[in-house]
C-alpha cells in the first residue's frame, strides 16, 4: 500500500492557457467511510459508458480518500493506492459519503477541500458529501442539493446555505446530488456540457434511463462555454420552479416573476427545450417524487403532497405514465433495500 500524500502543497495552480478539448476531464471521487455505493456506481457508469461510445478517454477518474482502506455503507471494502492527491485547478473533486459523514470529518480532508477551491477546482458532494464542503466552509451563499430527510438538521447548522429541492444543484463551482439516481443526473449534465447533449442522450440510451431534458447547464469549466446554453430567463424560470414543487406556480406567476410575458415564457420554452413550461415543471415535479421514493421513508401520500399533487390518483397515473411503473411498486421495492443503506 502506498503512502499517503501529505495536503501540503496539494493544489498546483496552472496557467491560464486553455486546455485542448480532447484532454480528458480529470474527476477525483473523495470517498468517506461508509460511502453511498449507489452513488458512487451511478456517477461512474455514465462516464465509463460515454467514453465508450466516444471511443475517446474523455473522462479520466480515480478514487482517493484519507484512509488506505474504506467501506461503503454496504460493508464492501474498496482498497484504494492513493491518499488525499495533488489536485490542479482544472480538476473536478467529488466527496461522496454516507450515514453520519461528521463523525469522519478531519482537519487533513477539510484543509485539502478548501486549498483546492482556493486554486480554482471544482469540487462537489454526493449523498450526504454535501456535509462535508459545509464543514470546510465552502458553501456559504451557495445552493445546494441534499436528501429530503437531511434538510431541516443541515440548514439548522448551515443557515449561510441555500437548500434546493432539486436532485442535483450546479452553483458555480460546486456541484451537489441528493444521493441516489441523482448522481446519475449530474454527471449526465457534466457529459452533456464537456462533450454534448448528444453524447448524455446516447449514454441515457445504453443505460435504459429517461433523464429530464435539458441537462442543466455548468459555469465555464476547463475554459469552455457549456454545450447547450439556454435563454437566460428559461434558467431563472427553471430555477423558480425547483424551488416550488410543493406549490407549482402557473404560467403567469412564473411569467411575472421572471419580468417577462406569458407569451414570452412559452416561446423560450418552445424554443430552448422543445415543450411548454407546464410540460417541463411537471417532469420536474414527478423527477423529485421519484428521488423521494428512492432515498426516503415518506409515504405515496406524502411524496404526492410534497410534489405538488391535489390527487394521489392523478399523482399515481402521472407518474405511471412517465417511468413505466407505479409510486407504490417503486416505494416497495425502496423499503426492501432500506436495511442495506448502512
Amino acid at each position: 500500500m502506498e503512502t499517503l500524500s501529505s495536503p501540503s502543497a496539494t493544489v498546483e495552480p496552472e496557467s491560464d492557457k486553455p486546455e485542448r478539448p480532447r484532454d480528458p476531464m480529470r474527476i477525483l471521487f473523495c470517498l468517506i467511510p461508509k460511502f453511498s455505493m449507489l452513488s458512487l456506481c451511478t456517477a461512474l457508469e455514465p462516464l465509463r459508458i460515454a467514453n465508450r461510445i466516444s471511443g475517446k478517454e474523455l473522462f479520466d477518474w480515480s478514487l482517493c480518500t484519507e484512509t488506505s482502506d474504506v467501506r461503503s455503507s454496504l460493508g464492501f471494502s474498496v482498497p484504494i493506492r492513493e491518499g488525499l492527491p495533488p489536485v490542479k485547478s482544472r480538476d473536478i473533486i467529488i466527496v461522496c459519503a454516507g450515514p453520519s459523514v461528521e463523525r469522519f470529518r478531519s482537519q487533513l480532508l477539510l484543509e485539502w477541500l478548501r486549498k483546492a477551491t482556493m486554486h480554482g477546482a471544482t469540487v462537489g458532494g454526493l449523498f450526504t458529501g454535501t456535509h462535508m464542503l459545509a464543514l470546510a466552509g465552502l458553501l456559504e451563499g451557495k445552493k445546494v442539493s441534499i436528501l429530503q430527510e437531511e434538510h431541516d438538521r443541515f440548514q439548522e447548522k448551515f443557515s449561510d446555505v441555500r437548500v434546493s429541492v432539486s436532485p442535483y444543484s450546479i452553483d458555480g463551482k460546486f456541484l451537489t446530488a441528493s444521493g441516489g439516481i441523482s448522481a446519475m443526473d449530474l454527471m449526465l449534465a457534466l457529459i452533456a456540457h464537456h462533450a454534448g447533449a448528444d453524447l448524455a442522450r446516447n449514454v441515457c440510451k445504453h443505460l435504459m434511463y429517461k433523464s429530464p431534458q435539458p441537462f442543466q447547464t455548468f459555469p465555464k469549466i476547463h475554459g469552455r462555454e457549456p454545450a447547450d446554453a439556454l435563454h437566460p430567463k428559461v434558467q431563472e424560470v427553471i430555477s423558480l420552479m425547483a424551488n416550488a414543487l410543493d406549490q407549482p406556480l402557473n404560467v403567469k406567476e412564473l411569467a411575472d416573476r421572471a419580468d417577462i410575458s406569458p407569451r414570452q415564457l412559452q416561446r423560450f420554452f418552445k424554443s430552448d427545450l422543445s415543450q411548454s413550461p407546464l410540460q417541463y415543471y411537471l417532469d420536474l415535479r414527478l423527477m423529485h417524487a421519484r428521488d423521494l421514493l428512492y432515498q426516503t421513508s415518506m409515504s405515496v401520500r406524502e411524496v404526492s403532497s410534497a410534489c405538488g399533487f391535489a390527487s394521489q390518483s392523478t399523482f399515481s397515473k402521472r407518474f405511471r405514465h412517465r417511468f413505466g411503473v407505479s409510486p407504490m411498486v417503486l416505494r416497495k421495492a425502496s423499503a426492501l433495500s432500506a436495511d442495506n443503506k448502512g
